[in-house]
């Protein structure tokens, strides 16, 4: 599977030269907003506010106990969706990434998901796109790793088989 070269900052899919760009306009902004929820958190904008809400009323209401759960299960989920989320960490990276021609000033949900099929086309391997995506996504990869550790350090030990 062909890899692509952080480096570099472009890569060729498809015959089109895609080139990865730090900045966004104000539309494409909006949706990086929707969509960096989705990628950090594994759940959509909508999905992370309700549930974050429900937290807070509760709090409001005196029921730390059940804020608490809430709360947890929330970043536990981080945790457990991060390797199903393919499409969403795509989409951020099509914000970003564009071809010469494309007018970045605007957000063309058509586009973005043209861009993703030539990338799948061309084979290209999905770690290089999530490690783009969290880069953009500022805070995730050490937040995502104090949650793994959290989890790990709370997990029951297994106790050794082995007689020693």
């Amino acid at each position: 599977m062909p890899k692509i070269d952080l480096t570099k900052g472009e890569f060729t899919a498809k015959g089109k030269t895609y080139k990865a760009h730090s900045t966004l306009s104000i539309e494409r902004f909006i949706e990086f907003e929707k969509l960096q929820v989705s990628v950090g958190f594994g759940f959509t904008f909508d999905q992370f506010f309700h549930k974050l809400k429900d937290s807070y009323e509760d709090l409001n209401k005196g029921k730390q106990a059940d804020a608490a759960v809430k709360i947890h299960n929330m970043l536990t989920g981080i945790a457990d969706k991060i390797d199903r989320r393919k499409h969403p960490v795509l989409m951020l990276c099509a914000l970003f990434i564009c071809t010469e021609e494309e007018d970045r000033k605007r957000y063309d949900e058509k586009l973005m998901e043209k861009k993703v099929n030539d990338w799948q086309e061309e084979g290209l391997e999905i770690q290089d796109f999530f490690t783009l995506a969290f880069n953009f996504v500022k805070g995730f990869i050490p937040a995502y790793q104090e949650i793994t550790q959290s989890i790990s350090k709370a997990a029951p030990k297994k106790k050794s088989t082995s007689g020693k």
